[in-house]
Parts: structure tokens; C-alpha cells; sequence
């Protein structure tokens, strides 16, 4: 073999190597959040019969945007990843930014150990791991973790903004989220007790109105 074949397919092996590995989320010590839209793959089931041990066999299609959005439908999809931890933390959480899916179901192989978490809008929020309004899953990693999500939604649009987050980070950015809701929700019933105030006051239907808008 020439040096010029050689050439060639060292630079074949290197842009093989270097799109595989720009598909695994490598968890460092430097970074807290990882927006992980791009580094993931999807596979659509449009009769919803896939289970995960057929899945696992077939080939995905890799996200080209930061957050898929599969509108309105009626077919199942699957969402896979990998995960690279190369810090000392163990313990991180997945946030998916979306409360209306009806059903969200991660399949979790972490150091070789596989466990199932099943969670979703019809679920009740007391049976919920982690309290919160989106839908949070806890990932255990000591090295490298594999993940299988399966989403199903028969009537709110199927989006999945998902996100890596490190504990401590979670709990700063959940905790001004709520602050500033918090705000907010408190400013309109300080704005409707004060139309209240006022339609007592002066019996104009419009202020009731406003009240109840």
C-alpha cells in the first residue's frame, strides 16, 4: 500500500472516530449543564409495538437541532444516548423541559447495570422521584451510562428539550425559576385583589370582569 492510500484512509479513520465521538456527551469537570439536543439519536414507532430489546437492534436517526419536536402524532418514538463521565461526580440529573408528554419511560444502562424509570403527565405527581414541574430522572454514572427513552403522547405536541445537569446546578437555576414564577403568579393576584377592591367600591361590572381575566 502507497503512502497516499495510507494517507487516505488514516483521515477516513480519524472523521469516523471523530463522528462517533462527537455522538457520546462526555461529562467533564469544568462544565454543569449540557444541552444535549445535537448528541442525540431518534427512531420513530409508528404502531408503538417496539420493546426495548428490539430497539437496541435497529438504527437511529442522529438529531440535527437542539430540541426534536415531532408535532402532533400518534406513533411512539425513542430517544437514545451515551454518556461519558470523566469527573468525580457520580450522580447527575436529565431534565426534560416538556410536563404535557403522556408517557416518558428511560431505559438506564450505567456500569453495566440496566434499570427502568417510568414517568409522564398521567402519573401522579406524588408517585414522582423528584418533586418538580418538569420531568427530572436521576443518572448514577461512574464511568459510562447508556439511555433508551421512550416517549408517547396522544394529544399534546411530542417536544423534547433535554438537558444533563450537575446537582448542585439544578438546584440554583430550579430555585430562580421558581423565584421568578413565584413573582409573577403573586403579581396577578395582588392585580385581582385590587380590582376586587375596586368593584366593591364602586359596583362597575368591568373591574369583575378584569378580576376574573
Amino acid at each position: 500500500m502507497n503512502s497516499r492510500k495510507k494517507f487516505l484512509l488514516l483521515i477516513l479513520f480519524v472523521l469516523l472516530f471523530k463522528n462517533a465521538y462527537a455522538s457520546i456527551i462526555v461529562l467533564d469537570k469544568n462544565k454543569e449543564v449540557y444541552f444535549i439536543g445535537k448528541q442525540i439519536s431518534y427512531l420513530e414507532d409508528k404502531k408503538g409495538t417496539l420493546d426495548y430489546k428490539k430497539v437496541k437492534q435497529l438504527s437511529f436517526k442522529k438529531s440535527k437541532v437542539d430540541v426534536l419536536n415531532f408535532g402532533q402524532t400518534n406513533s411512539t418514538y425513542w430517544v437514545k444516548f451515551e454518556v461519558l463521565n470523566d469527573t468525580d461526580k457520580k450522580q447527575w440529573l436529565l431534565l426534560l423541559e416538556n410536563n404535557s408528554i403522556n408517557e416518558v419511560i428511560v431505559f438506564k444502562m450505567e456500569d453495566g447495570k440496566l434499570s427502568k424509570e417510568e414517568i409522564g403527565s398521567r402519573v401522579p405527581y406524588s408517585k414522582r422521584l423528584f418533586k418538580n414541574r418538569n420531568f427530572v430522572f436521576p443518572l448514577n454514572i461512574e464511568k459510562k451510562g447508556e439511555y433508551y427513552i421512550k416517549v408517547r403522547s396522544l394529544d399534546p405536541p411530542v417536544s423534547l428539550p433535554l438537558k444533563i445537569y450537575s446537582n448542585i446546578k439544578f438546584a440554583e437555576t430550579d430555585s430562580k425559576e421558581l423565584s421568578v414564577d413565584m413573582i409573577f403568579y403573586g403579581m396577578i393576584i395582588i392585580m385581582a385583589l385590587y380590582n376586587f377592591f375596586i368593584y366593591f367600591s364602586t359596583r362597575m361590572n368591568s373591574y369583575l370582569f378584569y378580576s376574573a381575566y
